[in-house]
């Protein structure tokens, strides 16, 4: 019921309806309440002012590492750019995790907002395969000027230098000159991706720049192919596929000289093939065949993780409308700055829950197999029966995570080790229920262990390790009974107990040295001059503010039992929202109005269109006339003539025309019986005849009804007289 009939139906209803009542939004009224609530808390009407004052806000809160603003008269290059780029605690703990060892996949898209800002992302690969966004990046592009290649070149300078000395083995972009010059130009410097050769020579060891398969192969059939004759084409693509596939760099050069005489005659391909691929000369040429990238780089190949990011940016969070406001882009991102969370979900809350998911351990890749869900609800009788009896669990060695747990059907007691995934039970299956419930256990009773506990995405990726020579190892030891006392136990298992002593005694020399500096501050302090001071005070204070701030790691909260769907239904975002509120930010300050503003590059929106209906025009659906009730005022849709013929609400017949009526809707209704509304009491009867006037097709349609006790009424009108079915 709407809110605007409210008070009307109100006087209609009965008492017992009263009670009961109840009355949902028209859409008007949800739109306007949607507008309400995403600009409520803006600090200037202008979208690019707020937007500015916004980032701040995000920055002063750790959503946001950097924001520089928009200065397109400043002298240097670098100060010209608009630059935000979003990076807040949890991605810079992603980025140091996975990092080593793996590659990033970045890229950019368009469209997403007024002013044409190119949006940059650069995603990486958790331990499910899940692609985990690291940081992303908005800035300005004006026409003639280096301005993107700038903001990224500075951003990738600012994570690095977030990062520490962890870097990333490779970083695969598309082949774009402007990416490619801003990754070398901020790798060249960084110590950490560069190592000494024993002949004195630097060696590149970390962000080797690769370029994705897929926008290889693209680029030569937009442009290769072309060129080509139509029956040499094949054999062009399979030449240029074999250059790729190329092992070691011989092999590369020649296949590259025989590609170069199997086509002599064609000027076109080899100048192509030259100077845009193969050449010694040409930048890309070690980028992206196969032999430039034998080194461990996760095995990414291309850039379908950030692809990926982009379909859910673009047809989720903004709803698959294109130019939208630039503060409505920075809101879907991370959220604003007064609650943290936005209409609809945000991009950190959505990954954050994701990987809450995969570093549980709980929920495997394969968990809906039959197998691993018996293992999982017998992992849960475990958990049980330890609440109930805490005896059927002994702690052996709390420094290798390794436990006794008795059996469930026999007195029997099992080893396992929740630091190596070793179990010693008669089932050697991959879904081990110990494993399961021993973990739950964990969670739920011994938080301090739980912390430690190897971060995997399932017990599926435990069995792979249960035939190494460690294994066989432990299980020896397991068979002697020798237990915790056993040196080799402790180095065999790869145990956590010398990594928390060296971190133990490295955070006693780093107050040590605390110590020392403070003492050396407050000699020299006197010799300061009041600036100098000043300074020192500010960053003490930030020091001591950070200090004070140090809390445990937030435990992940999963259901003990039943099913995940309320879990899912957080990570699964819909246009509802399922964000988490994050404590209010007081604002910083007012919006400075009349600040530089690029121009706006369209205003046009519109709808994106599905990568299925490319190529054709987008299904569009018919809008449909909404027939009014004059009875019980409420609106029928009309979707078919022959199907609609009386109010949803009131069953009573809609008064309808003849453009609105389809062939068979006069014979849908011929000998229908009805009730007559004349006054207060219905009287019963059949409708003989349906006509309308031969001149107006507009004017409503009559109808003819003979009554049970024989009396006859003609030109009947529905908006006139209320008839209903029987």
């Amino acid at each position: 019921m709407s809110v605007s009939k409210e008070n009307f139906h109100k006087q209609r209803a009965s008492l017992l309806d009263r009670t009961t009542f109840r009355f949902f939004m028209i859409s008007k009224e949800v739109q306007q309440l949607a507008y309400s609530l995403r600009h409520e808390g803006r600090a200037s009407g202008n979208d690019w002012s707020a937007m500015y004052m916004e980032a701040l806000k995000l920055q002063a809160a750790g959503k946001v590492a950097y924001v520089q603003p928009y200065n397109p008269n400043a002298l240097q290059d670098v100060n010209k750019t608009f630059v935000v780029i979003i990076q807040d605690d949890w991605m810079l703990q992603m980025c140091i995790l996975f990092s080593q060892h793996n590659a990033w996949a970045g890229d950019s898209t368009f469209k997403t907002n007024v002013y044409g800002l190119p949006l940059y992302a650069a995603v990486l690969s958790n331990q499910n395969g899940t692609g985990i966004p690291l940081w992303l990046m908005m800035c300005t592009s004006d026409p003639g000027t280096c301005q993107e290649s700038v903001a990224l070149e500075l951003t990738i300078r600012m994570i690095f230098w977030r990062m520490g000395s962890i870097r990333p083995n490779a970083i695969v972009i598309d082949k774009c000159p402007q990416e490619l010059n801003a990754i070398l130009s901020a790798v060249k410097d960084d110590p950490a991706c560069w190592a000494e050769h024993s002949e004195g020579q630097r060696v590149q060891v970390a962000c080797h720049v690769l370029v994705c398969w897929f926008h290889v192969k693209k680029a030569w059939v937009e442009n290769l192919l072309p060129q080509v004759p139509r029956h040499m084409q094949e054999h062009v693509y399979s030449s240029m596929c074999n250059l790729m596939h190329s092992s070691s760099e011989d092999d590369f050069e020649a296949r590259f000289q025989r590609l170069l005489l199997d086509y002599s005659n064609h000027e076109n391909i080899q100048r192509y093939v030259s100077n845009g691929w193969c050449s010694k000369s040409c930048v890309w040429r070690e980028r992206w065949p196969k032999f430039g990238r034998l080194f461990p780089h996760g095995n990414v190949d291309t850039t379908n993780l950030v692809e990926r990011l982009w379909q859910y940016v673009k047809y989720t969070l903004l709803d698959a409308r294109i130019n939208r406001p630039a503060l409505d882009l920075l809101h879907a991102l991370v959220g604003n700055a007064r609650s943290g969370s936005w209409m609809g979900g945000t991009l950190l809350e959505f990954f954050k829950q994701k990987q809450e998911l995969a570093d549980s351990g709980r929920f495997a890749v394969y968990g809906s197999s039959k197998s691993a869900t018996k293992a999982l609800a017998a992992g849960e009788k475990l958990c049980q029966r330890y609440k109930t009896n805490p005896e059927t669990l002994q702690v052996v060695n709390e420094s290798t995570l390794l436990f006794k747990i008795q059996s469930m059907t026999s007195d029997s007691w099992y080893h396992v080790s929740m630091q190596s995934s070793y179990y010693d039970c008669p089932d050697w299956s991959s879904q081990c229920k110990h494993l399961y419930g021993l973990r739950l256990i964990l969670q739920s009773y011994f938080p301090m262990l739980h912390a430690i506990l190897p971060i995997v995405d399932s017990v599926h990726a435990m069995a792979d390790l249960g035939t190494s020579d460690g294994m066989q190892q432990c299980a020896q030891v397991f068979e002697t009974g020798s237990g915790c006392d056993d040196k080799a136990l402790d180095t065999d298992m790869n145990g956590i107990g010398p990594y928390l002593q060296q971190v133990d005694m490295e955070i006693v020399n780093c107050i040590d040295k605390s110590r020392e500096f403070l003492r050396q501050l407050a000699d020299v302090l006197p010799q300061w001059t009041l600036q100098q001071k000043e300074v020192a005070l500010k960053k003490l204070k930030i020091s001591m503010e950070n200090l004070e701030n140090l809390h445990e790691p937030e435990e992940i909260s999963l259901p003990r039992k039943g099913s995940i769907k309320q879990i899912q239904a957080n990570v699964t975002q819909t246009r509802l929202g399922h964000g988490r509120l994050s404590c209010i930010i007081d604002g910083i300050g007012e919006a400075v109005e009349g600040c530089p503003e690029p121009a706006k590059k369209t205003r046009n929106t519109g709808s994106l269109k599905r990568k299925h209906q490319r190529g054709r025009n987008r299904v569009r659906f018919e809008k449909w006339r909404r027939v009014n009730c004059r009875h019980c005022c409420s609106k029928t849709l009309l979707v078919d003539g022959s199907n609609i013929v009386c109010c949803h609400t009131c069953h009573a017949l809609l008064p309808l025309s003849q453009k609105h009526m389809s062939a068979n809707s006069t014979s849908q209704i011929m000998n229908h019986l009805v009730q007559l509304w004349d006054g207060e009491n219905p009287a019963n009867g059949s409708i003989i005849a349906c006509d309308h006037e031969v001149s107006h097709i507009d004017c409503e349609r009559h109808l003819t009804v003979k009554l049970d006790d024989g009396r006859i009424y003609e030109k009947i009108y529905a908006s006139r007289t209320r008839i209903t079915f029987i």
